[in-house]
């Protein structure tokens, strides 16, 4: 019992660090880094030394909200879990050593991990690009709080005065850190299942219609409003059914995130025992 919880962590781990340091997550970091730049980091950069002044590097939270960044940052998420079920040549060991039910176990842990380090690596990304201009604390700069007021005039201008109103930096940035985390791991752990239980091609399928439910919400809000309640990228926003009445709000998202849990667990911890893997094919 002790040596297979030694193998299931040392497997947790590995799988872990594999995707965290693959040449996807590269790509993805890297696309993220131009767009965000481009997008709005050069202007940041320019207000902050035309106006002597920093500012808190917290940008996810608003950036969601914006249609071109969640579309980029959806595709992004696609491709990075787009080797399901993430297969190779040592998986046929692992499944033997420490069978087929604590394999999808540590499958599923992996996913939790890996999104969790990718939202954090985001966050970082911030940090890091905005140096030195950087302020810490818990109350939002004078920069951000013009900028979303609309004393200063910006055509990027990515910031709601609704929510510096409502949020602290550090509430923002816990829950879109949270509710990210979680519907990352979500969109993953649902692509990995239906993997297993289909094939990959569905599994990308799928995960290329979560990538463009997006566009559906964005052009048909005033249309089919609830389609918001079928759009769970957007679900990362801080901007729930306080702020607009055809989002939804915390409860529905966390009830959808733990439903999916446990029905994707439930599913393939039952498929696992007649599954016939084709090596050759998934290698």
């Amino acid at each position: 019992m002790i040596n297979k919880t030694k193998a299931c962590t040392k497997y947790i781990w590995n799988l872990t660090l594999q995707k965290i340091f693959s040449i996807r997550m590269l790509i993805v970091l890297i696309v993220l880094y131009i767009f965000r730049d481009v997008y709005i980091i050069r202007d940041l950069r320019q207000f902050c030394m035309d106006y002597d002044c920093n500012m808190v590097p917290i940008f996810i939270p608003f950036l969601v909200n914006c249609f071109d960044y969640i579309f980029v940052f959806g595709f992004c998420i696609l491709y990075l879990f787009s080797d399901i079920p993430f297969m190779n040549r040592w998986e046929m060991y692992y499944i033997n050593r420490i069978g087929r039910k604590n394999w999808i176990i540590c499958k599923i842990i992996s996913l939790l991990f890996v999104s969790a380090i990718f939202m954090c690596i985001n966050y970082i990304m911030d940090l890091v690009m905005m140096f030195p201009y950087i302020d810490i604390g818990n109350d939002w700069d004078r920069l951000t709080v013009s900028l979303a007021n609309g004393a200063l005039v910006w055509d990027g201008n990515i910031f709601s005065p609704k929510i510096i109103n409502f949020y602290s930096p550090v509430q923002i940035g816990m829950h879109s850190y949270m509710f990210g985390s979680f519907i990352i791991f979500m969109i993953a752990n649902c692509m990995f299942a239906i993997s297993i239980t289909i094939n990959r091609e569905i599994a990308i399928l799928f995960g290329g219609m979560i990538a463009t439910m997006p566009i559906a919400a964005y052009n048909s809000k005033f249309v089919l409003p609830y389609i918001y309640f079928f759009s769970p990228l957007n679900w990362i926003s801080v901007i729930d059914s306080r702020f607009a009445y055809y989002l939804p709000n915390n409860k529905y998202v966390i009830s959808i995130i733990m439903l999916c849990l446990v029905m994707t667990v439930v599913l393939l911890v039952y498929k696992i025992n007649n599954k016939d893997f084709v090596w050759g094919r998934e290698d």
